[in-house]
């Protein structure tokens, strides 16, 4: 890489710089042009590259701070037949009275780097930063080609940006609320009890301020007798349920919906019931339980415990 001392204002580049700072014009860069020239006495005086080999697309315009700008371009081998050296760097501007202007040039000399010509295989590429002085400034701009190259730090910029981006998981989570509002809304339209104010949550196991999932479940304490007419079935606790309400029971067996007719103390009241039950068979609003840690729901088991207490 060449090793440039700095890059400095030309003359033509501090008379559009005056002009700017009084808000007369704007500064526009247009190009970087690459030479092979050595450096003149004065570089301020120059309106143009000694020797100019190149012109480049400015790919990027940064204010950097501190009344300086960073403007990037890219440089290749691909569809050279000569070598060059890029020893000097000039950058160009527009000038409302003059035209495009060169505002500023810097020049490696002796320490200049050679760019090979292309043979078909290898490609050389290299990234320049010209930072130059623009003062205070504000409306800076750069003409920039729209095919130009995506530099690193725009592409990281882009990419980790927040504010336009969405992560996987915030879109995993968007869409599991979606199909659980769609869930809602099929059942609600379908008049199934109970889903205009509660919906069982099969998504994510997560609570919502709308839709909720409703674990009240409780056991028969006795078994159940098949009934073609009103059945009281004793319970562990009748907390939790209300007269309407449509629930689940089951065993190892067998299940059906059911919809509660009467609550009485440690007893629910159902107008018929299809199957026979073993005691201890779930009553539940939902059987579902919810894995919170894989996000899913599951369907809930039904056993019995046997305890044996032993004399020490």
């Amino acid at each position: 890489m060449a090793q440039f001392n700095g890059s400095v204002l030309t003359e033509l580049g501090l008379a559009l710089l005056t002009k700017a700072q009084t808000g007369a014009t704007r500064i526009q860069f247009t190009r970087i042009g690459i030479g092979d020239g050595y450096s003149a006495e004065d570089q301020s005086k120059l309106t143009e590259l000694v020797h100019e080999v190149l012109s480049l697309d400015i790919l990027e315009l940064k204010v950097i701070g501190e009344g300086q700008s960073q403007v990037t371009a890219t440089i290749s081998n691909k569809d050279l037949t000569d070598g060059v050296y890029v020893r000097e760097i000039g950058l160009f501007a527009t000038d409302p009275d003059e035209g495009e202007i060169l505002y500023a040039v810097a020049n490696a000399g002796s320490l200049a780097d050679f760019l090979p010509p292309s043979d078909g295989i290898n490609v050389v590429e290299e990234i320049f930063h010209f930072i130059t002085v623009i003062g205070t400034v504000e409306n800076v701009t750069a003409v920039i080609d729209e095919k130009a190259l995506v530099t690193v730090d725009s592409f990281n910029e882009h990419v980790n940006d927040a504010s336009i981006h969405v992560t996987s998981e915030e879109m995993d989570l968007v869409n599991r609320r979606i199909t659980r509002i769609e869930a809602y809304l099929d059942l609600d339209s379908r008049g199934v009890s109970g889903a205009q104010a509660r919906f069982v949550d099969t998504y994510d196991g997560e609570d919502d301020p709308v839709l909720k999932l409703d674990e009240t479940k409780t056991y028969a304490t006795a078994a159940i007798t098949a009934s073609d007419t009103t059945i009281v079935v004793p319970v562990a606790s009748t907390q939790g349920f209300a007269v309407g309400q449509e629930v689940t029971i089951c065993d190892d067996q067998q299940f059906e919906e059911r919809f509660i007719w009467a609550v009485g103390v440690n007893t629910l009241s159902f107008g018929i019931m299809l199957n026979s039950y073993k005691k201890g068979a779930y009553i539940a609003r939902s059987t579902l339980e919810r894995d919170t840690t894989a996000r899913k729901m599951r369907i809930g088991g039904w056993g019995t415990s046997t305890v044996t207490i032993s004399e020490l």
